[in-house]
């Protein structure tokens, strides 16, 4: 999944979504895990924020 990243910041093979009020960041489901990125569309880059187990990854720290 992370490859895909360096072709496109919306890789439809995965379930993306855009994160609600967080600007640039999406959120991608794989199996238990969520990953968390940034798009700079700007400078055309992709910031992985973090990757967590899906009962970690929407509470608050």
């Amino acid at each position: 999944m992370i490859d895909s990243l360096e072709f496109t910041y919306y890789p439809s093979k995965y379930d993306v979504s855009k994160l609600k009020g967080r600007g640039h960041t999406y959120r991608v489901r794989i199996s238990n895990y969520r990953i968390f990125y940034f798009v700079d569309f700007q400078n055309k880059e992709i910031t992985v924020l973090y990757i967590r187990l899906r009962k970690k990854a929407y509470t608050k720290r």
